[in-house]
């Protein structure tokens, strides 16, 4: 190799140093960059560096504080399951039942999981694609909100969405299905288990989405009007009040709505409503 530099530098002089020179700079260049790369930032679903939070934040107390940053999801789904199970626990507690029905808070439980991956594919995912404003809505003062007409469409669009499309067809089903599979104790086969719960969703149609609109219409404006960084903690509030209504509702194997009902304002009234329309239809098929 120095023999090849040497005869090239006799032949042409100094530019063949200064292209051997320019080559080995060039190499040391590429090869510094190489580890940046791989530092490269990671980006989750929040639109937060990954590696930046992880590295501002040194020693165990650090991890444990940056951790619902870094892995969103992971708290997400715990705080689904949690908060399902320990709501139905308050529940049975208030009825004054003597003994706890722990399959009933295993149902709860594993419904809980079950929303904690639905929620975050409905409320993250796909409300952000469909309702593009939202984040940048909820973040937004009061007097900008009022003034923001693209913004409270797509605070409607995200309300009807959750109890017109998601409530009805996406969460009762769910319920009715791991209700099923927990108290027959995976005794029956998936597809039993499936035109049960779809049945089970016909049959309390009216009633259930009564009172998931009467609750949930002043619950969605509520936490899809809050900023970003306090949607999460309310939003688990709202839903665990409900989630204490709906154990209430159809948290025992043969529970009968109608008590409960009557203590939710509006709900009667929307449930009435709903089966009139249903005899109607009925008489004119």
């Amino acid at each position: 190799m120095v023999l090849l530099v040497s005869i090239r530098t006799l032949r042409h002089g100094a530019p063949a140093w200064q292209t051997l020179q320019s080559r080995v700079l060039a190499r040391k260049l590429a090869t510094q960059s190489r580890p940046a790369q791989k530092n490269a930032p990671q980006i989750d679903a929040l639109g937060q560096n990954v590696l930046e939070l992880g590295a501002t934040n040194v020693g165990t107390w650090g991890w444990l504080r940056s951790f619902p940053k870094r892995r969103p999801f992971v708290i997400n789904l715990a705080s689904s399951v949690s908060a399902f199970a320990i709501a139905d626990f308050t529940t049975q507690r208030m009825e004054g039942t003597v003994a706890t029905d722990w399959e009933r808070v295993l149902n709860f439980g594993t419904f809980g999981a079950l929303m904690g991956f639905m929620a975050w594919a409905v409320y993250v995912r796909i409300f952000s694609v469909l309702c593009p404003r939202a984040m940048v809505f909820a973040n937004q003062g009061f007097h900008q909100k009022i003034r923001d007409v693209a913004g409270m469409c797509d605070l409607a669009k995200q309300v009807f969405l959750d109890i017109c499309v998601f409530m009805p067809f996406m969460y009762f089903p769910t319920f009715y299905a791991c209700k099923n599979i927990v108290f027959s104790r995976l005794q029956k086969n998936p597809k039993e288990v499936f035109f049960e719960a779809q049945q089970t969703t016909c049959d309390n149609f009216i009633a259930d989405n009564s009172s998931s609109m009467a609750f949930w219409f002043w619950g969605d404006i509520l936490v899809f009007c809050l900023p970003a960084w306090l949607r999460m903690p309310v939003g688990y509030l709202v839903g665990f009040c409900y989630s204490t209504i709906l154990s209430s509702l159809r948290g025992t194997a043969d529970g009968d709505s109608t008590a409960v009902l009557e203590k939710i304002p509006g709900a009667t009234t929307l449930s009435m409503a709903g089966q009139m329309v249903q005899r109607k239809l009925v008489d004119a098929g």
